[in-house]
C-alpha cells in the first residue's frame, strides 16, 4: 500500500513568499512523486497567493487555500480536514525536506505495518545559508548525531516528556492516526507539536526513527529567532499541567513538575520584568496566562497587581516558588 500511496503535505503560510518558493522546490525534487502540496495562506499580505498559482500552473499538484489570519494550528487543521492522501506530511513554509525522505519512509511503512509514524534526521542552517548545516538549533554545533528512538508505550511518553523529540516538519504521518486520535490543539501557538506527539504516545502510537542519509529536513533558523517567549512558556506550562493530570505514574510526576516550576519561574520573571514599569501590561500578561493555566498563583497575583507595591508582590511570588519547590520535592524526591 505504502508503495502507491499518496502524500499530503501541508504547508501553514504568512508572509512567507520570498522562502516557500525553495520549500515548494524540496517537495518537487522528491524521489517519490505521489502527493499534493496544500498551502494553506494564513491571511499574508504580500505575494504569497501569485506565487503559488503560478507555481500551480505549472504542476497541479500545488493546490492554494486562503483562510483569514488564525495561526499555524489552525492552519495545519484545516489542511488535514482538506487532504486526501494516506499519509501527512506537515512542512514549515520556510523549511527543506532532503530528497529521499518520502521513497525511504513509505519503504519503512512497507517493510514496519505496525509502524504509525517514521521520522528522520534534522538539521539546522542559517538563512540563507542552506548548505553550511548544524546538528543543533543554536548552531554551534555539526558534528552531533541526531538522537532519535523507536518504539511505543511507557518508554516513549518518558523521552517525549523529558522534551520534544522532533520538529514539525519531521515525521511522516499515517492520516489515520489524526482520525484516531484527533488533530492539532487550536488553543495552542506554540508547543502544538509536543502536545500532539504526547498525544499519540500515551494513546501507544508506534513511532520509527529513519536514520538514513537524505531523509530528514532542514530547518531554517532566522535571526528574529529567539527562544525566549513569553507565550512559548505560557503554552508549554500548559501542556505540562495536562499531562500531569493525565500521566498518574511516579516517573512521569518527577519530570513534569519540575518542568512546571521551570515554566513558572521564567513567566514569573517576564511578568514581573514588565509590572515594575507597566502595571497594565503585567495585568494582561497574567490574564493571558490564567487562560492557559488558571492556577491559584496567576489568579492570586490577578488580586495583587495594582493594589499593592511592586516589591511586596514580588516577594510573595518568591514564596509562592519556594513553597512549590519544595512541596514538589518532598512529594517526588526530584
Amino acid at each position: 500500500m505504502a508503495e502507491k500511496a499518496l502524500v499530503s503535505v501541508i504547508i501553514p503560510c504568512f508572509n512567507y513568499a520570498h522562502l516557500i518558493v525553495d520549500t515548494i522546490n524540496s517537495i518537487k525534487k522528491q524521489t517519490y512523486e505521489n502527493w499534493e502540496c496544500l498551502i494553506i495562506d494564513d491571511g499574508s499580505t504580500d505575494n504569497t497567493k501569485e506565487i503559488i498559482d503560478q507555481l500551480s500552473i505549472d504542476d497541479a499538484r500545488i493546490k492554494y487555500f486562503f483562510q483569514n489570519n488564525s495561526g499555524p494550528t489552525i492552519a495545519r487543521n484545516y489542511g488535514l480536514s482538506i487532504s486526501k492522501g494516506n499519509f501527512i506530511q506537515f512542512l514549515d513554509s520556510d523549511d527543506l525536506l532532503e530528497p529521499l525522505k518520502f521513497e525511504h519512509q513509505l519503504k519503512i511503512f512497507s517493510e514496519k505495518t505496525f509502524a504509525d509514524i517514521v521520522y528522520g534526521n534534522t538539521v539546522y542552517f542559517k538563512h540563507p545559508n542552506e548548505n553550511d548545516l548544524f546538528s543543533n538549533l543554536e548552531l554551534t554545533a555539526n558534528d552531533e548525531k541526531y538522537q532519535g528512538i523507536s518504539g511505543s508505550g511507557e518508554s516513549l511518553i518518558y523521552e517525549f516528556i523529558k522534551k520534544n523529540l522532533m520538529v514539525i516538519s519531521s515525521p511522516l504521518i499515517k492520516k489515520e492516526v489524526f482520525t484516531k486520535f484527533g488533530s492539532m490543539d487550536e488553543k495552542l501557538f506554540f508547543n502544538e507539536d509536543w502536545e500532539l506527539w504526547l498525544r499519540f504516545a500515551v494513546n501507544n502510537i508506534y513511532f520509527v526513527f529513519d536514520d538514513t542519509l537524505n531523509s530528514g529536513v532542514k530547518i531554517r533558523v532566522h535571526q528574529s529567532y529567539s527562544k525566549d517567549n513569553f507565550k512559548m512558556f505560557v503554552n508549554g506550562l500548559y501542556v505540562c499541567l495536562k499531562y500531569k493530570s493525565i500521566l498518574n505514574q511516579t516517573i512521569y510526576q518527577k519530570i513534569l513538575q519540575p518542568k512546571i516550576n521551570y515554566h513558572t519561574k521564567i513567566i514569573d520573571s517576564k511578568i514581573f520584568s514588565v509590572l515594575k514599569n507597566d502595571i497594565k501590561r503585567a495585568t494582561e500578561m497574567n490574564d493571558y496566562v490564567i487562560q492557559y493555566a488558571p492556577i491559584k498563583r496567576y489568579l492570586f497575583y490577578k488580586k495583587l497587581f495594582g493594589k499593592f507595591p511592586f516589591l511586596l508582590i514580588k516577594w510573595a511570588s518568591f514564596c509562592i516558588a519556594t513553597f512549590v519547590k519544595l512541596k514538589s520535592v518532598l512529594k517526588n524526591g526530584a
